[in-house]
């Protein structure tokens, strides 16, 4: 799957300029490891053979600036660097060094195997050191990116339950607004009815006079029911006389 170029995403849509220096370079990287790859096939197919493989690996990699990828290439390119160096000092500390370079008849005369693994341990040393300032620049791009869209997803998460928990949804809220819905017709019903009641007065003052008289005469008839049934307590029951 890390191989896959650009994986699930495009990388350059949120590549910065740094980003896509490291990217030119590693491009770079990938076209001298795959020359010297051939030239140490050559000299030596046996262990030229993998160096011709990594190459695609590594372009690969540039191209979805994938760190985790391009960790397995600086891992990769380290055992290179430990081989070509073991090889090259051990020549040196044998004293078989100039050997490579000198009498054709000698066995370990091979000039340009011995050149090919000197080149191999100058670029294997630019190599890691490009691609790990290419490995510490993606991981802070993907790290960012990664936590864009994590704030991205926790906010709408957020705005979610918000939404669900919020005073127009739940508890009290919810009830605060049913109040409002149902109770403003009635407020509104009560209101046009008072108005209706005091045109009527208004129109009919002897009407008026006797409905008032006939709620007196309940009330009193209530309190002396009252009276009787609760031993003298009297709650207080009746309307007050509306004035006006």
């Amino acid at each position: 799957m890390c191989l896959l170029p650009g994986m699930m995403d495009n990388p350059s849509q949120y590549a910065t300029p740094a980003a896509k220096d490291h990217q030119c370079r590693l491009y770079i990287l990938v076209l001298f490891h795959f020359a010297l790859g051939i030239m140490l096939t050559v000299a030596s197919p046996q262990i030229g053979f993998m160096d011709i493989i990594i190459p695609f690996i590594l372009l690969c990699t540039a191209y979805s600036m994938n760190f985790c990828t391009l960790m397995f290439y600086i891992i990769l390119i380290i055992n290179d660097l430990v081989t070509y160096v073991c090889a090259v000092g051990l020549a040196v500390q044998r004293g078989s060094f100039l050997s490579y370079y000198q009498n054709p008849d000698n066995d370990n005369y091979n000039p340009f195997l011995m050149t090919v693994l000197i080149m191999w341990v100058v670029f294997s040393l630019v190599s890691l050191i490009v691609s790990f300032y290419a490995y510490r620049e993606f991981k802070g791009m993907a790290y960012d990116q990664m936590g864009m869209q994590g704030g991205a997803i926790y906010g709408g998460m957020m705005r979610g339950m918000n939404r669900n928990r919020g005073p127009n949804n739940t508890g009290a809220g919810r009830d605060q607004d049913e109040e409002v819905a149902y109770g403003q017709p009635l407020m509104n019903q009560q209101q046009q009815n008072n108005n209706q009641n005091n045109n009527y007065q208004n129109q009919n003052p002897s009407n008026a006079a006797n409905n008032q008289e006939q709620q007196n005469n309940r009330a009193q008839d209530a309190t002396s029911a009252n009276r009787n049934r609760s031993g003298g307590f009297v709650p207080f029951s009746g309307q007050g006389v509306r004035i006006g």
